[in-house]
């Protein structure tokens, strides 16, 4: 295990830079994905909670201009219904993220990535089967659904850094992708945003912060080629390699730090 204060800033930039890209080619192939692969490879060489604080730093970035372009499409109902919620689940993840040893945080990382690995290889990433392109007229059940949901998301999200996985099952399970993607465009920025906000005020490195602005490229490039590949490289296939890649990264991550 490296650790950031050990290497040159030469090469932290550029291993900086290599996981962003890696995130950020997951998420423009299969929507989402990119802090799980990013915080994954970050963890190898930095700290968990600044890891976390330079993923959610880009995404706020990124989110920004995604929502810029989608605001107007925006349900804000069901937005409110997983962000709320997510922001409490948030502040009792990064609650045991200062509380809980390092190497502790990397091995739930690792288990966390490697089962999300592991379902990716059984059940490859696809297009959601959701039919609804709104709420129903009554939202109620599903209002209550999504305040669950976001409540367990933000605690993935504050311990080890995404939030992704549950929210995103769950808008696979009841909406068509155009409606999926501009709440999930919502929720993941005003996410990103708390948990930014956490992780400042609980004292995280700020180095970390001023890292970020110098992994944009990477992130960038990612993202650009990701979109570009979506439409020659099949879904499936790709959603295992992806799997496979971060399930052994993620058992490998979590034996380093038992060993």
């Amino acid at each position: 295990m490296f650790d950031a204060s050990s290497l040159s800033p030469v090469v932290l930039l550029v291993l900086a830079n290599l996981s962003m890209f890696c995130g950020q080619l997951v998420k423009g192939i299969t929507g989402f994905g990119s802090a799980l692969v990013s915080v994954l490879l970050l963890n190898w060489f930095m700290p968990p909670a600044e890891a976390i604080l330079m993923t959610a730093t880009v995404d706020l970035l990124g989110g920004l201009i995604l929502l810029i372009q989608v605001h107007k499409q925006v349900k804000w109902l069901l937005v409110m219904a997983l962000f709320l919620p997510l922001m409490l689940g948030q502040l009792a993840g990064t609650g045991l993220l200062f509380r809980l040893p390092a190497d502790t945080i990397k091995i739930l990382v690792g288990g966390f990535v490697g089962l999300m690995g592991l379902r990716w290889v059984l059940q490859p990433v696809r297009p959601g089967h959701g039919e609804r392109s709104g709420l129903p007229d009554r939202a109620g059940p599903l209002l209550a659904q999504a305040t669950l949901v976001g409540a367990l998301g933000g605690l993935c999200g504050g311990l080890v850094g995404t939030s992704g996985p549950p929210i995103i099952l769950f808008m696979k399970r009841h909406f068509e992708d155009a409606f999926l993607r501009t709440t999930l465009i919502a929720v993941f920025f005003l996410g990103a945003c708390s948990l930014m906000t956490l992780l400042l005020y609980r004292g995280v490195n700020v180095g970390s912060l001023g890292l970020a602005g110098w992994v944009l490229p990477g992130a960038a490039v990612g993202n650009l080629l990701g979109t570009r590949l979506t439409d020659t490289l099949p879904k499936a296939t790709f959603g295992r390699v992806v799997g496979l890649l971060l399930l052994l990264s993620g058992a490998g991550l979590a034996l380093r730090a038992v060993l």
